[in-house]
């Protein structure tokens, strides 16, 4: 398994601990985080894991083929140059019954949650140390979930996502709504990129998400007859 933005290996170390007969390559361009996955794996005894301090575009032919390609919270965050790297090196280094993942921000669904990243953006921007930024971005939370109020539909929508927000980090705040990258798409969209590349969608992460058994049975019949039209 090759994992593309590995960080500090929380996908990668359980799974080399968990099956030691398999080979696990790990990939981040922070030396601090790979540093502190390669100080945990050396702690744990583990052979069968490679962390490699590199760029993603970095990856090249020496890295070999994978059964398994992972990239986990990296896809949407990132320039299109490194995005379309990361799938030249799905279609590069899978083998021929390979399976990768690839999570992204998806529209429309994202379109709410960028409007609260574009104010909290706008208002960090004369800031430029990440502490800073983060308190900022949280005083503006503060402002939003005070002016928003409670009767509409809107505040009741944008209180839900502050209340979310409040509960989180400020890690996973900076790199979802401060980075200066984050670039949701339609899932139309990234299947054709994937097609793009000769891959083909296998199915989502939560299969149970695919289904239209959810769904009251008038809207079922008409998603059934919209599936069976699309080429």
């Amino acid at each position: 398994m090759l994992e593309l933005g590995c960080a500090r290996g929380g996908n990668l170390i359980p799974m080399a601990v968990a099956a030691p007969g398999a080979q696990f390559v790990g990939v981040d361009l922070s030396g601090r985080q790979i540093d502190d996955a390669r100080a945990v794996a050396t702690k744990l005894n583990l052979s069968n894991i490679d962390l490699r301090h590199a760029s993603i575009l970095d990856v090249d032919a020496s890295y070999g083929a994978f059964d398994y390609i992972i990239c986990h919270g990296v896809y949407a965050w990132v320039p299109r140059e490194v995005q379309d790297k990361i799938l030249s090196i799905y279609a590069e280094h899978l083998t021929t019954d390979g399976v990768g993942h690839v999570s992204y921000n998806t529209y429309p669904g994202w379109h709410f949650r960028g409007m609260v990243r574009e104010m909290l953006v706008y208002h960090s921007l004369g800031y430029t140390d990440p502490p800073t930024r983060i308190a900022a971005a949280r005083a503006m939370l503060g402002f939003l979930a005070r002016s928003a109020g409670q009767e509409s539909p809107y505040g009741r929508i944008i209180n839900a996502e502050l209340d979310l927000l409040a509960k989180l980090p400020d890690y996973y705040l900076f790199h979802e709504h401060l980075e200066p990258d984050n670039r949701p798409l339609y899932f139309y969209e990234f299947a054709e990129r994937v097609a793009a590349v000769e891959l083909q969608y296998l199915g989502d992460a939560d299969p149970p998400t695919m289904g239209h058994f959810n769904f009251p049975e008038d809207v079922q019949q008409v998603l059934h007859k919209l599936s069976n039209n699309v080429v």
